[in-house]
């Protein structure tokens, strides 16, 4: 019985439009008392669903269909973080790296990330009483997730989560608007007024909001075109509905700082008067981003593995429970317009389903991309460590980064996936709900 009302609250909350309707299949439920049972416990789990709702004017609340509405105050505090964002995106330059300041910083973590990675070398695979490779790396690991946000600081933006986060709101907005006009409509001739203003304020935020959504996609594309990846606007616009949108941008934002900084290594090495220790202390920080990309491209594949395709799985459970659990509820209907829409909701599931399996093929196709790259990023670890541990002179050490800056631009364009633009509006709207369903926002 649990587990019906569980996925009668599915339809309800997570299922597209159109979605059965609770008080239209309650006709049925006075002659079937385990169905009035099943229709208590879903209203039982909406209403804590309701209890759960956090109250915040940043992502937009929404529990299922039913949204949650902004505070004038709110709506006010909105609208000002719009135009700051907007007034950033107009200011901010094109990304400079603060060569010298990340130079200072990297430097504090070379003699950590090669300690470790000597000792990882010399550490048994597998050990019960002494630490294992596993562990060195885990260790390294940990190093490199406290350099990662001193390294990109400004760098990275999470336009998908923007974006996405944006287009909530746009949708809470609209639905506020809607509200408002049937409102007035049945207002006093007095009060027809104040709910002008409140229209206007709404529209007023959706444009701003589709403002901003505009700009963050055109400098994504900016961003892409300096990296020398030619997208489209309706590519970075698939780009930022998908929801690793943010993982790919991070990992090339990874590839432009390591280029941008290893490019200014070769020249500082190169009109240096050679010395070891100075050879051996800038070559040094150039491991440390050799590691950051191998790290960015792990971490990228754990998320596929752990996080959304686990998630999309969990998905399409729920997809074929309420599958299920409409086709059971056909026969056992009496009015035909019942049966109408639990019809229209099976068929809405299962291209809600194809939808899910294409979506899967995507990420399966973007983790093989990843771990193709990976094993290049490796050896170009590998490399970096065995020429730091033997450096030689410094016109060779010029040399190896400017051939493993062509490597790392392989690399990159190995991980830059296909992307095609949406074949119609009604799959994009379909693509759009899953990366929200699946996100960690």
């Amino acid at each position: 019985m649990k587990i019906l009302a569980r996925t009668l609250v599915f339809l309800v909350l997570v299922l597209p439009p159109p979605i059965v309707s609770i008080q239209a299949l309650a006709e049925d439920s006075e002659k079937n008392s385990w169905l009035k049972d099943l229709y208590t416990q879903a209203d039982d789990v909406l209403s804590t669903a309701g209890d759960l709702t956090k109250k915040t004017w940043e992502v937009g609340i929404k529990v299922g269909d039913q949204i949650v509405s902004f505070s004038s105050e709110q709506l006010s505090e909105l609208l000002t973080v719009v135009e700051n964002e907007l007034s950033d995106l107009e200011s901010t330059p094109d990304s400079k790296i603060d060569i010298e300041q990340k130079f200072y910083e990297l430097r504090l973590f070379v003699d950590d990330l090669t300690e470790l990675k000597e000792k990882e070398r010399e550490a048994p695979d597998f050990a019960l009483l002494s630490k294992t490779k596993k562990d060195y790396r885990i260790k390294m690991d940990e190093v490199l997730k406290e350099l990662e946000p001193i390294l990109f600081d400004g760098e990275v933006m999470g336009y998908s989560t923007k974006i996405r986060k944006a287009q909530i709101q746009i949708k809470v907005l609209r639905s506020e608007i809607f509200d408002l006009k049937e409102k007035k409509l049945f207002a006093d001739l007095d009060d027809k007024d104040e709910f002008d203003g409140k229209i206007a304020k709404r529209v007023k935020g959706v444009k701003s909001l589709e403002t901003l959504i505009g700009k963050l996609e055109y400098d994504l594309m900016k961003k892409f075109h300096r990296l020398g990846i030619d997208l489209s606007i309706e590519q970075v616009r698939v780009v930022t509905k998908r929801v690793d949108g943010d993982d790919l941008a991070h990992t090339l934002a990874v590839f432009d700082v390591t280029r941008q900084i290893s490019s200014k290594l070769a020249e500082l090495m190169e009109n240096a008067e050679y010395d070891p220790e100075y050879a051996r202390r800038y070559y040094g920080i150039y491991v440390v981003m050799a590691e950051m990309v191998l790290y960015s491209q792990r971490l990228y594949v754990k998320k596929i593995n752990e996080i959304y395709l686990v998630a999309l799985n969990q998905l399409k459970r729920d997809i074929k429970d309420a599958i299920n659990f409409a086709e059971q509820s056909i026969s056992k209907q009496k009015n035909e317009a019942n049966v109408k829409i639990l019809k229209q909701n099976i068929e809405s599931n299962k291209f809600s389903n194809e939808v899910v399996d294409m979506y899967r093929e995507i990420l399966l196709a973007q983790e093989e991309n990843l771990k193709k790259a990976m094993k290049d990023s490796k050896n170009n670890v590998d490399v970096a460590y065995s020429t730091f541990d033997t450096v030689t002179i410094s016109s060779n050490l010029v040399n190896l980064i400017d051939t493993t800056q062509d490597e790392f631009n392989k690399v990159m364009n190995m991980q830059i996936p296909q992307i095609v633009p949406f074949e119609n509006k009604i799959l994009e709207e379909r693509f759009i709900d899953i990366s929200n369903r699946i996100s960690v926002d």
